[in-house]
Formats: structure tokens, sequence, C-alpha cells
């Protein structure tokens, strides 16, 4: 391939890919350093709850639960990882996954766990 005809293609594969990613076609997938928060949401018109309530990352991303109003306990359930932390209105945690899996975590103060399946403020990361 000649010159002139390497950068025709370079350019043409480079238009194809700034259009394809603008209109969103392009699934740029989270790395390393790539932080997703969750926020733990209540008010006096809904019932407290995850939003979004199901995450699906890369692994190596780092994932923030963060308590946007009111207290909540942040704990994983399931058997495949172990997380469990006070999260006081203001304040978040994070945690880096760092494995493929499913990580199902919810708030104790507003959530039950019936026969292990979790009703009320519940949530899940999976990890691809």
């Amino acid at each position: 391939m000649t010159g002139s005809r390497a950068r025709i293609v370079v350019a043409s594969v480079a238009a194809v890919l700034i259009v394809a990613a603008l209109c969103g076609v392009v699934n740029a997938s989270p790395g390393r350093g790539t932080v997703t928060t969750i926020r733990a949401v209540a008010s006096t018109y809904s019932s407290p709850h995850w939003t979004p309530k199901r995450v699906k990352i890369d692994p190596g991303t780092q994932v923030e639960w963060l308590a946007l109003n009111y207290d909540h306990v942040l704990v994983a359930y399931g058997d495949n990882w172990t997380f469990d932390h006070p999260l006081p209105e203001g304040a978040s945690v994070t945690k880096r996954f760092r494995h493929r899996g499913i990580f199902l975590f919810r708030c104790t103060i507003h959530s039950t766990l019936v026969n292990g399946v979790c009703q009320g403020m519940c949530g899940k990361v999976v990890v691809h």
C-alpha cells in the first residue's frame, strides 16, 4: 500500500470511529482507575433505594457507594465476598473489583433477607 493510500485508509477508519462514538455505537469499557458511583437515595416521596440498583463493570473498576441522605449500613450478602461498612449521611465508601463475578449488596437498615433473597434496598455489581 502506498503512503497516500495508507493515509486515506487511516483517515477513513478514524472518521468512522468518530461518527460511531458520537452516535453511541462504540461501547467504551471502563478500565483501571475508573470509578462507578452508586447512590443511596431516600426521600419522603419514595422508599430508600440504590441508584443504579445494578452496575456492570470491567475487572479493576472501583465502585463508590455514596449516602446522599439518611444513614445506611452497606453489607455484602451471598457467599462470594465480604463487605460491611457504616455509611452515614454524606459519607462514601469504595471497593475495587478485581475479579469477575456477581457481587450482591444491601443496606441492613432498609432491607431484609428472606430465605437468602433480599427485599428492599438491595443491589448488585456484575464484573464481566
